[in-house]
């Protein structure tokens, strides 16, 4: 089965602007401080726990999935009728909360989706999955072809060489045969992310929801380099013609 990063699109037209949601209204009926801070990468949150209202940037465009930097990288913001539709597929195990999003005088409602456990360590072939060792922001490769028995141990590796301003990337991503059967996922450092199977892209689809692209998993990989300017050399070149 086929695995698919799911995002926000990259249209203007669909979107409006990128980061739709940047802001919120304080409330301190909910608690003193940035409500989103004390969100772990992972771990349950309290069932009761409430979020304030979501303001939508005055530029951006109603979507089925809203970028949203407060709670970004572990808060996925869709509208409900997106959720209605996971209802009917296999979720990794996450907890959803109801929010209020503002445009103005307009108001909807949307759910938080937040997956309390990092798939990485169960979902990802290790084995078959490549890593590359580079300068920090991939700036310059120091090794390619690296291999990892576990998420554990790439991940202990990952933590000692941030210390010392370097990093690894995934440069090819394999998903293992245990997600199959799981249709949405959450994955952390791998590179980090929400993740669904082929048949809820279809359905998705199908539904014709808004504001979403899928990425296929084999297209995830760090590029080097000089992929990196061959790519920005093309797509000008796409551009000026």
């Amino acid at each position: 089965m086929k695995f698919y990063s799911i995002a926000l699109s990259l249209d203007p037209k669909v979107i409006g602007i990128y980061d739709q949601v940047q802001k919120f209204v304080p409330n301190p009926e909910i608690g003193v401080g940035h409500p989103f801070q004390s969100i772990p990468l992972e771990g349950e949150l309290n069932s009761n726990k409430r979020f304030p209202v979501l303001l939508l940037e005055r530029e951006a465009k109603w979507t089925d999935l809203l970028e949203q930097v407060p709670g970004s990288g572990r808060l996925f913001l869709i509208s409900n009728r997106f959720y209605a539709l996971l209802s009917k597929f296999k979720l990794a195990d996450y907890q959803a909360f109801p929010v209020l999003v503002q445009q103005g005088s307009m108001v909807r409602n949307y759910f938080f989706l937040y997956f309390t456990k990092n798939s990485a360590a169960e979902f990802v072939d290790w084995e078959h999955t490549e890593v590359m060792h580079t300068t920090d922001f991939a700036a310059q490769v120091i090794e390619m072809g690296l291999k990892f028995s576990s998420y554990e141990e790439f991940l202990a590796r990952k933590m000692e060489l941030l210390h010392k301003k370097e990093n690894l990337y995934v440069r090819v991503l394999k998903i293992s045969k245990a997600a199959e059967g799981t249709d949405m996922f959450r994955f952390i450092f791998v590179p980090s992310g929400f993740y669904v199977s082929e048949r809820l892209k279809d359905a998705i689809e199908k539904e014709g929801l808004v504001g979403i692209r899928f990425i296929p998993t084999e297209e995830l990989g760090e590029l080097t380099p000089e992929e990196k300017k061959v790519k920005m050399q093309m797509a000008a070149a796409v551009y000026n013609n």
